[in-house]
């Protein structure tokens, strides 16, 4: 791939994507109405902070201390670098359960001006758990085990 056809598919791709988010936007709005649109807002941001905040980019630890040991043959170093990331997600996620539905439906509530349901939370809080292990154990992964081609795909 030449870099000039890379530099298009790059700017086809991010035009895609800006469509898509407008699109989606829009879809909403007609659907659940412009104060819908605020709310998923809010939530967005939400989890995507409650994302950031369990991941806690340990890709980049996982990238950095491990990749060199898998590339040395030292796998089990480097299992033991991923496999201490994974305990600190799934640490962090616990503490975002314990949080999440300790805080309750009214109080998540009056903050959106809406009604929220213990459902809701309970989606929200596994969306944020599945995001941030994939984030922080599936890029770290990728770039571990040398398939960069995975990680640009998804």
């Amino acid at each position: 791939m030449t870099p000039t056809s890379r530099t298009l598919w790059s700017g086809g791709l991010s035009a895609t994507r800006l469509l898509s988010g407008i699109v989606r936007v829009k879809l909403i709005a007609l659907a659940i109405g412009v104060t819908g649109v605020g709310i998923y807002s809010l939530i967005v941001q939400g989890v995507l902070t409650m994302v950031a905040i369990a991941s806690m980019n340990l890709a980049t630890p996982i990238i950095i201390i491990g990749r060199p040991k898998a590339a040395a043959g030292e796998f089990h170093q480097a299992g033991a670098t991923t496999g201490t990331a994974l305990s600190i997600v799934l640490f962090n996620i616990a503490l975002l359960f314990i949080l999440g539905l300790s805080v309750g439906p009214q109080e998540v509530g009056s903050v959106m001006k809406s009604d929220v349901t213990d459902l809701l939370i309970i989606f929200l809080l596994l969306s944020c758990a599945f995001s941030s292990i994939s984030n922080s154990i599936g890029e770290g992964l990728s770039f571990q085990a040398d398939r960069f081609d995975i990680y640009a795909k998804s």
